[in-house]
């Protein structure tokens, strides 16, 4: 560890960054002085379109901090903005990170930078850059992501939903990034901390850092399979099943059957009992086990289950019906309706 009191670890930075970087091919990586600098090949990079993104994870920083959770944290950062470039058709290929802590903490720096690393090799993305900072003011930490993508031009998904469309869901990994302000101030009301066990062998810590699932891969391969009977893309974050309306253009409802097999995790049902939440408080704050949403032609709904299954679970959800835009849901809690 390069220790500089005036340009901290910039070299071990530097040197953790430049394993995403590749030195030919369409898009090139190099250092400038403490800068990169991206080479692009003109007569590749004029068929693409480059839709971008940015995203923190919020109030999930203070829970991964306290836990130390620092890989699952910059999973998180990537998955809001890569399933967002997804939800696009688009595939993420280079990538700018920034971390504010409460206090400087060496560690965690490092740590994060390798968990950037580590999902930026994984999914063919270069790091190009980042910003550090020390902001007494929050706390623990924040964590947040920029990326650009990249989608053939003509081919970024633009919703086009229609009546008798099947609704596909696809299964969360637990509570995701949102919905933990809430999720902590109820926890903090019954007494709870995050050392305290939810159930056997698992405590409140460890479920609330579950990191996000990306699920980008698995996107690209139903548009490439399946590109005509995608009918539009959602990621189910900040605003949980709201989101559903930015599909709608309010002429469409979306219906949302509760005999699916993509059930609540644990955590969202104890929230909902033990935190005395109404039906319409899950559904408008927590992915309730559904991460992401295909609105797909019914002819080609199993062609695509086939593209997701081997990879995660996933399933018909509901239909799509003339509407004025409504969101209705079956509630898995309970034998209500909920009307978003």
């Amino acid at each position: 560890m390069n220790y500089d009191p005036k340009k901290p670890f910039t070299e071990d930075i530097f040197s953790m960054i430049q394993e995403t970087w590749s030195r030919s091919g369409p898009l090139r990586v190099k250092r400038v002085g403490n800068n990169s600098v991206v080479i692009k090949n003109p007569s590749y990079w004029s068929d693409y379109d480059e839709p971008d993104g940015i995203d923190t994870i919020g109030s999930k920083g203070l829970i991964h901090y306290q836990m130390r959770t620092f890989d699952y944290a910059a999973q998180d950062a990537a998955a809001m903005v890569f399933n967002d470039l997804a939800r696009r058709g688009a595939k993420p290929y280079r990538m700018q990170d920034f971390i504010l802590l409460e206090k400087e903490d060496i560690p965690a720096i490092y740590e994060l930078t390798k968990g950037f690393v580590g999902i930026a090799k994984a999914y063919g993305v270069a790091i190009t850059g980042g910003e550090t900072a020390i902001v007494n003011t929050i706390r623990g930490m924040e964590v947040g992501v920029a990326a650009v993508g990249k989608v053939r031009k003509g081919e970024l998904v633009v919703p086009k939903i229609r009546k008798g469309d099947d609704v596909i869901g696809v299964k969360s990994s637990g509570i995701h990034s949102n919905g933990l302000t809430l999720a902590r101030k109820k926890l903090d009301e019954l007494g709870l901390k995050l050392e305290d066990e939810l159930y056997p062998t698992v405590t409140i810590g460890h479920e609330l850092t579950r990191p996000t699932k990306i699920y980008v891969r698995q996107i690209q391969r139903v548009l490439q399979t399946n590109r005509d009977g995608v009918h539009g893309l959602s990621h189910i974050t900040g605003g949980a099943f709201t989101k559903l309306k930015e599909l709608t253009g309010k002429k469409y409802d979306i219906n949302i059957r509760r005999d699916h097999s993509l059930k609540p995790h644990y955590i969202f049902s104890f929230l909902k009992e033990k935190g005395n939440l109404s039906n319409e408080e899950m559904y408008e704050t927590f992915n309730n086990g559904i991460g992401f949403v295909i609105i797909a032609d019914p002819k080609k709904s199993n062609d695509i289950l086939q593209v997701i299954k081997p990879s995660y679970s996933s399933d018909i959800i509901g239909t799509v019906e003339k509407g004025n835009g409504t969101i209705r849901i079956e509630s898995q809690f309970s034998n209500k309706t909920v009307e978003l």
